[in-house]
């Protein structure tokens, strides 16, 4: 290719190929990758190949080939070199024929130009180790993925795998997304699949199985890192190297970036039958997604978990019942999280375990609480405390004192002197076992007691002690509550000013944590545009 550059920079030259071409970018070429086109960008380029003489198609045949290829630059084009290629065939037919040859695995011709040609071109140019790892990757359970889960369902280094997917890379069969993340498209992964077809299906399930498990194990690290305090129950926990994460925000981060690997995992398992990995997927999903405003995907993972567990006659069933009923309440679908908070509770009282017992009624409790029944949740709330202090189980004990105090501060009741109590009683117990986190959510809640008690200075005092534990811990769902205490806070000490500012913060917080947190923000955003109101 070089020897075609001329000796000027008069001229300006245009080259396309399967491959990167890397190396010509030291004579100042500069390289551009072509995204994907939506469907209406796909039709346009469909249309623009076609010549002015041919009989005209209509937008809908060709938004429907469009989509077909996924918006794939070679697809379309190749998409549209048949179009253009036979212009007085019935266009409805021929698009159907196109759509065909791009779900079929091989071209009826060998010589008939194709998607899966040219895709066969470039993997028939890869070297065995290469083109192995490309047919693994059918295996890989969600759309984005790094080297280390390849890694590990072929049992091969991860330098080799690296080593492969920079092959990958240079013959465009795999894009970068960001710092070694890659992902495969749509139209290569149909490409994959059909190749992985004809490998030995039990090798696959093996290669799946061990992405699968190390997923879980990962994500049981993480798990530990965020939350080490709360009983477990899964054989994964055992021998779990934690120091692949610094701190909890960086399990969080990390957990937040693989969310979708990991739920395509679970779900993966949930397929496969391999029943152990659903139930542990339940419990080590946990502590992941519950901080930011993953209810939707908390609830399908307790749910596929607590099946699993059933299935299995495993305790877990308790447990992972118990947690799709507090992420059924997150969604406001009380109703539907008491009954579940109850099967909890009779499953509990079956298996006689006191944790879980007191777990699953103060769950409950927490659903009639958001149900606007606080005197049932205190009854529930009660009884769950006794059983905690039979255990003598400090974290336990002071997980229910601050329920206590949260359903105190409910408006049928709004004692702010109890709820305080209890509030203070908690935040000292979390406190001394080492759980700042708990320490810093207790205040919170504490910090809203002791406002309407007419305490706000002392309120604000006490958020200015967590604000850096919870900054350092990294949830984005606990930054923007922080927040928004603070706002209301500030608001009732007459300092519109920053309280202004912190609504801001805490809706960019709740923006940030995605669609499952558009309710929040919303009652944020009528708080701050409160402050501009008047007072009677």
């Amino acid at each position: 290719m070089q020897p075609l550059v001329p000796a000027t920079a008069r001229g300006t030259i245009l080259v396309t190929s399967r491959h990167r071409l890397a190396g010509l970018a030291v004579t100042g070429f500069r390289h551009l990758d072509l995204d994907c086109f939506p469907a209406a960008t796909g039709a346009i380029l469909l249309a623009g190949l076609l010549d002015e003489d041919r009989q005209p198609l209509g937008e809908e045949l060709l938004h429907a080939l469009a989509a077909r290829c996924h918006g794939h630059p070679l697809a379309l084009t190749i998409a549209g070199a048949h179009l253009a290629a036979h212009p007085r065939r019935d266009p409805a037919r021929l698009i159907t024929r196109l759509i065909r040859l791009a779900e079929a695995s091989t071209a009826s011709d060998p010589h008939e130009l194709s998607v899966e040609g040219v895709l066969q071109m470039s993997y028939e140019d890869l070297d065995a180790t290469t083109a192995r790892l490309y047919r693994g990757l059918a295996e890989h359970p969600g759309a984005e993925f790094t080297s280390e889960p390849l890694a590990a369902g072929l049992d091969v280094s991860i330098s080799a795998v690296d080593r492969g997917l920079g092959r990958l890379v240079e013959a465009n069969l795999v894009s970068e997304t960001g710092d070694e993340r890659y992902r495969l498209h749509d139209v290569l992964r149909e490409h994959v699949q059909a190749l992985a077809d004809q490998d030995d299906q039990d090798e696959r399930l093996t290669v799946r199985r061990r992405m699968v498990e190390w997923y879980l194990r990962r994500a049981a690290a993480a798990d530990k890192v965020i939350n080490p305090f709360p009983r477990r129950f899964s054989d994964v926990y055992a021998d779990l190297d934690t120091s692949v994460f610094d701190d909890a925000k960086a399990a969080l981060d990390w957990a937040d970036t693989e969310r979708s690997n990991l739920l395509a995992a679970q779900q993966v398992a949930a397929d496969q039958g391999w029943t152990e990995l659903v139930y542990q997927f339940g419990e080590v999903l946990w502590n992941p997604l519950r901080p930011n405003y993953a209810a939707s995907e908390l609830v399908r993972s307790q749910f596929l978990g607590a099946n699993a567990a059933a299935d299995a006659g495993h305790i877990l069933e308790v447990v992972c019942r118990t947690r799709q009923g507090f992420g059924l309440t997150n969604l406001g679908r009380h109703e539907a999280a008491v009954d579940i908070c109850t099967i909890a509770v009779e499953r509990a009282d079956e298996v006689s375990d006191p944790w879980l017992q007191s777990g699953a009624l103060s769950t409950r409790a927490r659903a009639y609480l958001k149900a606007d029944d606080p005197h049932t949740a205190l009854s529930d709330l009660q009884r769950s405390l006794t059983i905690a202090e039979e255990m003598n189980d400090a974290r336990s004990i002071a997980l229910r004192h601050r329920r206590l105090g949260e359903t105190a501060l409910h408006p049928k009741i709004a004692d702010a002197r109890l709820a305080a109590h209890h509030l203070r009683l908690a935040a000292s117990m979390f406190a001394g076992i080492g759980d700042d986190i708990g320490h810093a959510r207790t205040v919170l809640h504490l910090a809203r007691a002791l406002t309407l008690n007419g305490q706000a200075a002392e309120a604000a005092s006490e958020l200015a002690e967590i604000e850096q534990a919870v900054h350092d811990y990294g949830s984005v769902g606990y930054l923007a509550d922080l927040c928004t205490v603070l706002g209301e806070v500030h608001a009732e000490l007459g300092d519109t000013a920053e309280a202004a500012r912190r609504y801001g913060q805490a809706i960019d917080y709740y923006t940030a944590a995605g669609p499952g947190a558009d309710k929040s923000k919303a009652a944020v955003i009528d708080r701050r545009a409160a402050l501009d109101q008047p007072t009677a």
